[in-house]
């Protein structure tokens, strides 16, 4: 996601305390299946930027689509490690 990612202070702290550093120093989000539910948090926070005033235009847009993404992403991780 990097810097493309729509981002506010709360999706920044959130950030800097999930990830850590991957191949060629891009940001990774290790997930484990015990820590699948860390998808679906930052899905929320993204999700809650346009409830609030924001500068980026494209935010109304891009913030449901990438929480959608993660929450998806979350649900059929979840179904696979189950299985």
């Amino acid at each position: 996601m990097g810097n493309a990612m729509p981002r506010n202070a709360a999706v920044t702290e959130w950030w800097d305390q999930n990830t850590t550093t991957g191949k060629y120093e891009q940001k990774v989000i290790p997930i484990t299946p015990e820590t699948t539910g860390k998808l679906g948090d930052l899905a929320t926070l993204i999700a809650a930027i346009t409830k609030k005033p924001y500068i980026v235009k494209a935010y109304k847009y891009v913030c449901p689509e990438v929480a959608g993404v993660l929450h998806t992403t979350e649900k059929r991780l979840e179904k696979v490690w189950a299985a």
